[in-house]
């Protein structure tokens, strides 16, 4: 159905949509995300998105499964950091936010400035808590709150992460997991995605600063789909 495989520290990867923000650094081997400096520091009120540019399709016999390295780390010892990284999954015709002007902040870019979209599923790494020993990670669907979520040890900031998320058509599994070394934070929910999602979809990576920053640093991504 579907399947691509990057390593971004090979630059300028093709088969991608590249918004706003999203840049490759000169001098860091990685796909960034939101704004930075020419020192590597995060500058506020930022939004970047990836899309893979063909379509993916979509329906209820589908599973996929995806895979994403990556790291979120603050200016130095800054508290909170904001706001994370997300796998998303919208419509292909999806209307994004405020058209090309997607709002920075905690909605990652997806999400209206209520909270809410129509059509919209996501897994996001939620640095923005304001709890000092946790970060987040949570399932989204069609709203910023997210349907289940676990909290995960602030002393992943920082760290080269590997975000994993996959979906069971036939059982309506949605599994997602972050690690770092033997450390594995792992969080479901049983949801039929084939009544939010049409027949035709694409998937990307979506972060945003605010006031408060991060760096946003993807390394890796990998995506497969399949059906019976």
């Amino acid at each position: 159905m579907a399947s691509f495989q990057y390593n971004f520290y090979d630059k300028k990867v093709k088969d991608l949509i590249y918004q706003f923000d999203t840049h490759y650094p000169k001098q860091d081997p990685v796909l960034r995300l939101t704004k930075t400096d020419e020192n590597s520091k995060a500058l506020p009120w930022s939004t970047g998105r990836i899309l893979y540019s063909k379509n993916v399709p979509f329906g209820p016999a589908v599973d996929f499964k995806t895979t994403v390295k990556f790291t979120v780390k603050p200016n130095g010892n800054a508290f909170p950091i904001a706001d994370g990284l997300a796998f998303f999954i919208v419509p292909e015709d999806h209307p994004f936010p405020e058209g090309k002007n997607p709002p920075p902040g905690g909605n990652l870019g997806l999400f209206e400035q209520a909270g809410k979209s129509s059509n919209v599923f996501a897994v996001a790494f939620d640095t923005y808590l304001g709890i000092p020993n946790y970060v987040s990670l949570g399932i989204d669907i069609e709203h910023r709150k997210p349907e289940a979520n676990v909290n995960v040890p602030y002393s992943f900031v920082g760290k080269e992460l590997t975000l994993v998320v996959s979906y069971n058509g036939a059982t309506r599994a949605i599994s997602a997991s972050v690690t770092y070394g033997s450390e594995t934070f792992p969080v479901s929910l049983s949801y039929n995605l084939a009544t939010i999602l049409p027949s035709g979809v694409r998937v990307g990576l979506a972060s945003t600063t605010a006031q408060n920053v991060a760096v946003h640093d993807v390394h890796y991504w990998d995506f497969t789909s399949t059906a019976p």
